[in-house]
């Protein structure tokens, strides 16, 4: 019996341990599985709350987005996309020390984020610190050597690093290059800082062709084609600009083409359009329109139309040159070279120094026969001028030292 009850004992305690076993291991099984369940759901949860954040920066909210990217984040702290949302919320505020913060987490979080990288570069060139945003750039160029945006932006900061040559280079060798629009409208900026106004107009080209309704593009082959001297070609595409309706009241493409036509020797009409332009009430304060008035009468032979318009800048922009020196051109045309003088020096007096004022101001000197002052204006000129070698110094040079009749520089 003792026996018998030991047995039964033994088996229930044996029963009891393999319960007991049992309900512990399904009690770590169960853990475990709530974990993973519970971390599923966050994630859930902060994309959630990420995508209505992203929708809510899209929409403008900057607020709201800001709330939901701080939910997410908070979620999922390795949530990559948060912080990145975050970042370009401070951007967007001006907060460039909290959005290189939030970028650089998300960076850490996932060194493949093509976005990260990105806004890092612009949160970095809005800093000023033109290295760092270059290494961001182009770290979101390798990752996505097909977005024309990264390219852009790597060419940019070199521009603006004064590494023209190598951004030139880096944007040619873009896999992206052939067929953006972008990437061959800077390239053409950095033909025309070179210099090289022929080759910027072809790239300006092959942007138009590439993006033919962006108005930018169509205005900076414009400034090459005047550039470049192709006037014909400037001036077929500013009168197609000017037809289009958001562009019919700009002043400024107005004057471009009145500048067209009278490199044209189409004086008549750039006269008009001019004198239209500075007849109403906002043209009254216009000094782009009224020195180009001002030099198409000079051309014109129309004196009181020359006067006019050299008072005119003289009265609304007495600090700069172009009213002296309409007043100036005009009087030693006329021969009145003592009257000339006394325009350049009135300019020199309110502008300081200024090439064109200068050199009248020299040539004057010399219709006046005083040689020595002549050649202390011609001194000045080269200091001005920064370099005495360049093609108008010289024609001055020639001109004061009577090498060479100049009544009227007109460059």
């Amino acid at each position: 019996m003792k026996t018998r009850m030991t047995v039964v004992v033994a088996a229930g305690l044996a029963l009891s341990a393999g319960l007991l076993g049992g309900c512990a291991g399904h009690g770590k099984y169960t853990g475990e599985h709530a974990t993973l369940a519970k971390a599923r759901l966050d994630m859930l949860k902060a994309s959630t709350e990420y995508d209505m954040g992203l929708q809510a920066f899209l929409a403008g909210d900057l607020n709201k987005a800001k709330r939901k990217a701080e939910i997410a984040a908070a979620l999922h702290p390795d949530l990559a996309r948060a912080q990145v949302l975050l970042g370009r919320v401070a951007i967007e505020e001006g907060e460039m020390g909290a959005a290189v913060t939030a970028l650089r987490q998300a960076t850490s979080i996932d060194d493949q984020s093509v976005d990260a990288w990105y806004y890092l570069g612009v949160a970095c060139e809005r800093l000023r610190r033109r290295e760092d945003a270059l290494a961001a750039y182009r770290r979101a160029a390798e990752l996505d050597p097909f977005n024309a945006r990264h390219a852009v932006a790597v060419g940019e900061v070199l521009i603006d690093l004064g590494r023209v040559d190598e951004a030139m280079a880096e944007l040619a060798a873009s896999p992206a290059a052939a067929d953006s629009a972008g990437i061959h409208h800077l390239l053409g900026h950095a033909a025309m800082i070179q210099g090289d106004s022929d080759r910027a107009v072809s790239l300006m080209e092959d942007a138009r062709l590439l993006a033919p309704n962006d108005g930018i593009i169509v205005e900076d082959l414009i400034d090459a084609q005047l550039a470049a001297g192709k006037f014909t070609d400037a001036e077929f595409a500013i009168s197609r600009l000017r037809r289009e309706t958001a562009n019919t009241e700009r002043r400024d493409l107005r004057v471009l083409h009145a500048r067209c036509l009278r490199e044209l020797d189409r004086l008549p009409e750039a006269y008009r359009l001019l004198a239209d332009l500075t007849d109403d009430r906002e043209g009254r304060d216009d000094a782009a329109a009224w020195t180009a008035l001002g030099e198409v009468a000079q051309q014109l032979g129309d004196a009181s139309t020359v006067q006019r318009a050299a008072s005119r800048l003289v009265s609304i922009a007495p600090e700069r040159p172009e009213g002296y020196t309409l007043f100036a051109v005009h009087r030693l045309s006329k021969g009145e070279a003592d009257r000339c003088l006394k325009a350049a020096e009135d300019g020199l007096k309110n502008v300081g120094g200024n090439v064109d004022l200068i050199s009248l101001k020299a040539i004057a000197l010399s219709e006046l026969n005083r040689k020595d002052e002549a050649d202390k204006a011609l001194a000045e000129l080269d200091l001005i001028a920064g370099d005495p070698t360049t093609p108008l110094v010289q024609r001055i040079h020639q001109a004061v030292r009577g090498d060479a009749y100049v009544a009227a520089p007109t460059d």
